[in-house]
């Protein structure tokens, strides 16, 4: 049940974000990373069907998500880094131990060490393709979070 407020949360701070950079009101970057006037998003999507997307037909995905700058809404599964010291950032699909793997650019490294597992977020990405199963996207910075209610905690 908590997964269903999480996407709609999501989907709401999604609409939100696409008003604000329509109005013109979306964040000024700064030398501490963020969002930047070429960052406005090509396309949108959630976690959820990004994945779905690319496991329906890699082929229609990549045309409409691949290179693309894609405002991207999920609940963050785990922060970590890979072999090159990249920040990594997995966002919940719903499929069991599937993920949409969003490489962070350096500059959102404070953003992305406050991040926690569980909590709601909106990435500006480059659409990267599928690799071994899972959506990849590049080149992302934090837009926004939301903390989502986890179950039993009050």
């Amino acid at each position: 049940m908590w997964k269903a407020k999480a996407e709609s949360v999501a989907s709401a701070a999604l609409v939100l974000a696409v008003l604000l950079a329509c109005k013109g009101g979306s964040p000024s970057s700064d030398d501490k990373g963020g969002v930047q006037a070429d960052d406005k998003p090509q396309v949108q999507a959630t976690a959820v069907d990004l994945y779905a997307a690319y496991h329906a037909n890699e082929v229609a995905a990549d045309e409409k998500y691949k290179g693309k700058r894609i405002a991207l809404v999920g609940v963050v599964n785990s922060i970590e880094k890979d072999a090159f010291d990249n920040m990594i950032v997995s966002l919940d699909t719903k499929a069991p131990l599937q993920e949409v793997h969003a490489t962070m650019r350096a500059s959102d490294k404070g953003k992305v060490a406050a991040l926690s597992k569980g909590q709601g977020a909106i990435l500006l990405c480059i659409g990267g393709g599928m690799i071994l199963g899972s959506p990849m996207v590049n080149d992302c910075t934090i837009y926004q979070t939301a903390n989502i209610p986890t179950p039993g905690k009050k």
